[in-house]
């Protein structure tokens, strides 16, 4: 009996089936793949689909309950810590004297609104050997509102024209700092590349299972989505941030009755390091409102990602469902400042850990497999939907709170 749990737990370990590449490392938009729909005697796959992802709050750190504005995974504003970092750059504080050196925090709330397209591909070259690809195209609107918190700033009673004079000033700071003052930005590209080889088997009539399908693969991540404008506070990440990257991956599915199917994926990933250009958090200011602009090194750390599912196909000519949990950590990213002024305070420390965020996702999907019940099947195709929740029941911190629902196609030949 040992040596039949170890078996199970080696084939686990070691193999992997079907789950199509992505880019699992967006905290933003849940780029999450579900395994492809498996029709005998057709190795190869390809996908389409197109997506609709929304979010008006995220997870705080720490993996609590509470829910923070989306501006707010870098931080806290504070207005007058701003002004403290045009100061300490040799600037004159833009803050009227009487509101200098006080605690002047706003609450910024957002939401993010994504439409885009997915397409996937995975080409069998030689028996048991794959070549495949992922890829997709998005257009992202995100907006911020800040209001006023007068609860936990350091300030007397002020008057409605004290906080238009505030907000005024609050935009001029952007204007200094050279960031736009819409508190909106549209933007629109192709995302990252994820280009793989995999080794895939499978058996039948094994350890007393239908079937067994296993699969390795390795692949590297291509930063071809533009980078986050520096100039564009409220714009977010499409991609890896020009980031290359490399990861491998092993998965296993198991057929426990007709139709019936369980599996588990894990992944590990990496981004390699390289000098850019960003803004840096200066005296503790959120990193993309700070007046600092320089080349910093930055060292990505790596993201891992768990998948578990059952599937349930032909319940009804065809028509198939499935549930799936991702679990995706992605650990802090290491900054290398050199850049620090005279008598100022750099919050490197502050922004690493902002960097660190887990998500746990619960995926629905129903497909429908036009060809699953006729003798001799043509190329007929498999529609799905599927909808993205997400959870916060595992490692989900400092990540954006995002739906995603998808519709699209699956063709195996």
């Amino acid at each position: 009996m040992l040596r039949i749990i170890a078996r199970y737990f080696i084939v686990c370990l070691l193999f992997s089936s079907a789950v199509r590449a992505t880019i699992f490392d967006n905290r933003f938009i849940p780029l999450l793949q579900r395994p492809y729909i498996v029709v005998p005697g057709r190795p190869s796959h390809m996908t389409a689909n197109g997506f609709f992802a929304t979010a008006s709050n995220a997870f705080g750190m720490g993996g609590t309950d509470r829910e923070i504005g989306l501006p707010e995974l870098t931080g806290e504003y504070n207005q007058g810590a701003v002004g403290s970092a045009f100061v300490a750059l040799g600037q004159p504080n833009p803050l009227p004297s009487a509101y200098q050196n006080k605690r002047i925090f706003w609450r910024a709330n957002g939401k993010l609104q994504a439409q885009g397209i997915e397409c996937s591909l995975r080409k069998q070259l030689w028996h048991d050997w794959f070549a495949g690809f992922y890829a997709y195209f998005l257009r992202v609107d995100t907006t911020a509102e800040f209001f006023l918190d007068q609860l936990n700033s350091n300030l007397p009673n002020l008057s409605a024209g004290d906080r238009l004079l505030l907000d005024r000033v609050r935009r001029q700071m952007n204007v200094l700092a050279g960031l736009t003052t819409g508190d909106h930005a549209t933007q629109f590209g192709f995302g990252d590349l994820d280009c793989y080889f995999m080794w895939e088997r499978g058996w039948e009539y094994l350890y007393k299972f239908r079937s067994i399908r296993a699969q390795a693969s390795v692949g590297g991540l291509f930063p071809i989505a533009p980078s986050r404008d520096i100039s564009e506070p409220t714009s977010i990440p499409l991609g890896g941030e020009g980031f290359w990257g490399a990861y491998a991956a092993v998965q296993a599915e198991f057929e426990v009755k007709e139709d019936w199917k369980v599996g588990c994926f894990f992944r590990g990933s990496k981004r390699f390091a390289r000098t850019k250009c960003v803004r840096v958090p200066l005296c503790n200011v959120p990193v993309q409102y700070s007046p600092l602009v320089s080349d910093v090194d930055i060292n990505p750390g790596p993201t891992f990602v768990f998948m578990g599912w059952a599937s349930f196909e032909n319940l009804h000519k065809g028509l198939g469902a499935r549930v799936l949990l991702t679990v995706r950590k992605h650990f802090a990213d290491d900054w290398d400042i050199d850049c620090c002024p005279p008598n100022a305070s750099i919050s490197c420390k502050s922004i690493q850990e902002l960097t660190q965020w887990g998500s746990d996702y619960i995926t629905l999907n129903v497909f429908y497999d036009f060809g699953k019940t006729k003798v001799d099947r043509g190329f007929e195709p498999i529609i799905f939907f599927a909808w993205d929740v997400p959870s916060n029941m595992l490692v989900t911190e400092n990540t954006a709170k995002t739906n995603k629902i998808s519709l699209g196609v699956e063709l195996s030949f």
